[in-house]
This record gives structure tokens, sequence and C-alpha cells, in this order.
């Protein structure tokens, strides 16, 4: 399953993060449960700019949805 995060990212975070040798399945795994939570923190904003009665995402909404 490829999104729109992929696992060659993961690798480059653990990578920096001193971990080497993340086996291929999961980074896949990670970069879907990252691009899963990115999709929730990102629609749980979107209700806070349209219970604002505005069309544009800030990031005050995204601080909030992170509360």
């Amino acid at each position: 399953m490829s999104g729109i995060y992929h696992a060659d990212s993961i690798k480059d975070v653990a990578e920096s993060l001193g971990i080497s040798n993340l086996p291929e399945g999961v980074a896949a795994m990670l970069a879907n449960d990252v691009e899963y939570r990115l999709h929730q923190i990102i629609d749980e904003a979107s209700r806070f700019t349209r219970h604002g009665k505005r069309t544009t995402l800030t990031t005050t909404d995204v601080d909030q949805a992170f509360k």
C-alpha cells in the first residue's frame, strides 16, 4: 500500500535518530500510521475552521486539534 507519506521518509527520520537497519515492512507500517494520524489532525483542524465560520485553515486551528 502506497500513500502520500512514503516509507523512505520514515527511514530517513529513523536514521537521523540513530536507528539504522529499520526493516522495510516496519517503515511501511509506520508510514501508513503517520499518514492516518496526519489525516486525523487535519480533519479535526478543519472542524475548528468550519465552526469558526472561516474558509481558511489557520495554524491556530491545527494547534487546537492537537489539544
